[in-house]
C-alpha cells in the first residue's frame, strides 16, 4: 500500500479562524431573547386562550403553560446554551494561573444549569415530586403541613442553596454595578416566579389561594366567560402560570447575557481545535 504525501510546494492545509465578538454577541442574544419571549405571552394570550384559532393543536403549541409547547423548548434550549457558555468560562478559566478555586465555581454553574435544562426537558422535578408523594400514600405518612406542589418541598432547599451560591459567588465575580443590577433582576424574578409557583399549588378552598379570593371578591366572571370562554377562577390561574414562565425564561435570558459578555473578560480569547486522534507522522 502505497503511503499518501504532500507533493512538493503544495500547500498545508490553513486554519479556519472564527472570532466572536462576545460583547455585541450578548447584546444581540439578550434582544432576540427578550422579544421572543414578549411573543410567546402575546401569542399565549390571543391564540391559545383567546382562541382566535379553535384547532387544539395550534392552541396546545402557543400554550405557554404546556410541557410540549413552543415556549417550553424556547426555555429548555436557552438554558442549556446557557450552561454551554458557562462551560466555555470554565475551560477558560482553568488555564488561567490562580483559577483553581473559581473555575470550580464555574464548573458548579455549568453543571446546574445542563441540569436544568435536562430537568425542563424531562420535568424531572415535576415527576420525582410525584412519586415522592405516591410514596408517601403508600407509606400512610401525611405532608399537610405543607399545601402546595410536594416537589417544592423536597428541591426547593436545594435550589434555594445553588441559588445563594450563585448569587455570592457571581457578585465577586461580575464585579461592575450594571452587572450586579441585572444579576439581582434575574435572581428576583426566578424567586417570585417560585412564588407564582407556590400559589398555583394551592388548593381552591385553601385560605392563601389568592385566584379564589381575587374571583370571589371582584366580578370579574361575566368579564371572563365573554373573553375567553372560562371562569374567573381558571382565567387568573393561567395568567399567573404565563407569567411565571415569562419571568423564569426572562432570568435565564439576563443570566445568559451576563455570560456571554463574561466571555471576553476571563480569557480574551479561547482557541477550539479539533483532531481526529492520530498521532503524529501517521498515513
Amino acid at each position: 500500500m502505497s503511503e499518501r504525501r504532500r507533493q512538493p510546494g503544495a500547500a498545508g492545509p490553513t486554519a479556519a479562524n472564527l472570532t466572536i465578538h462576545s460583547e455585541a454577541l450578548a447584546h444581540r442574544v439578550l434582544i432576540f431573547c427578550v422579544v421572543a419571549e414578549i411573543l410567546f405571552v402575546f401569542l399565549d394570550y390571543h391564540i391559545n386562550f383567546g382562541e382566535w384559532t379553535a384547532i387544539g393543536a395550534m392552541r396546545r403549541m402557543f400554550n405557554i403553560a404546556r410541557e410540549d409547547s413552543l415556549a417550553s423548548w424556547f426555555a429548555t434550549t436557552q438554558t442549556l446554551m446557557t450552561g454551554l457558555t458557562l462551560g466555555l468560562i470554565y475551560l477558560a478559566a482553568r488555564r488561567q494561573p490562580g483559577m483553581g478555586w473559581k473555575a470550580t465555581g464555574w464548573l458548579v454553574l455549568a453543571s446546574f444549569f445542563v441540569y436544568m435544562a435536562v430537568d425542563d426537558g424531562a420535568q424531572l422535578h415535576e415527576r420525582l415530586g410525584s412519586t415522592f408523594e405516591a410514596m408517601r400514600e403508600d407509606a400512610g405518612a401525611s405532608l399537610d403541613f405543607f399545601p402546595s406542589y410536594t416537589w417544592q418541598l423536597i428541591f426547593l432547599p436545594f435550589f434555594g442553596g445553588l441559588g445563594l451560591f450563585m448569587l455570592v459567588f457571581l457578585w465577586r465575580e461580575l464585579g461592575s454595578p450594571s452587572s450586579r443590577a441585572l444579576l439581582l433582576t434575574a435572581i428576583s424574578f426566578q424567586v417570585f416566579a417560585v412564588g407564582l409557583d407556590f400559589l398555583e399549588g394551592l388548593e381552591p378552598n385553601h385560605p392563601w389561594n389568592l385566584y379564589a379570593a381575587i374571583s370571589d371578591r371582584y366580578a370579574l366572571e361575566t368579564w371572563t366567560e365573554w373573553r375567553f370562554g372560562e371562569s374567573a377562577y381558571d382565567t387568573l390561574d393561567h395568567f399567573s402560570r404565563s407569567i411565571e414562565e415569562a419571568l423564569e425564561m426572562a432570568a435565564i435570558s439576563i443570566l445568559w447575557f451576563l455570560f456571554l459578555r463574561h466571555l471576553s473578560i476571563v480569557p480574551g480569547h479561547l482557541n477550539i481545535r479539533f483532531s481526529n486522534g492520530a498521532t503524529k507522522g501517521s498515513p
